[in-house]
């Protein structure tokens, strides 16, 4: 998609820093599916969803991976996992994943799943 809303970075390093340290740590698993209508080869797939991976891949206290549907062209699974001492950054950073995804990814979105872990 070429008008893809800019990825506001700045607030989401900000809700990251605003942790408070009581020790325990917060994992959050966001698992996003996609369906890739028209997509001819695995080529175009991984280029179509990589900006996920471009955007995400470095963000503090958060892990993107393609964690399923590798050899398919019109479907593919990706995990996002956040990190956090505050419960409320993993969800507003997973928040921020889903909706970013929906918004600026070239795929629709068909399944959405999120785990507490810790």
């Amino acid at each position: 998609m070429d008008s893809a809303p800019a990825l506001d970075t700045a607030a989401l390093q900000q809700a990251l820093s605003g942790t408070k340290d009581d020790g325990a740590m917060h994992v959050g698993v966001l698992a996003l599916d996609f369906q890739l209508p028209g997509c001819a080869s695995l080529k175009e797939k991984r280029r179509r969803l990589a900006r996920l991976r471009d955007k995400f891949g470095r963000v503090h206290n958060l892990a993107v991976c393609e964690s399923g549907h590798q050899d398919s062209h019109q479907s593919a699974s990706w995990a996002v996992v956040a990190i956090a001492s505050d419960m409320g950054v993993v969800e507003r950073s997973l928040t921020a994943v889903e909706n970013w995804a929906a918004m600026s990814v070239d795929a629709t979105i068909v399944g959405v799943t999120r785990e507490v872990l810790a």
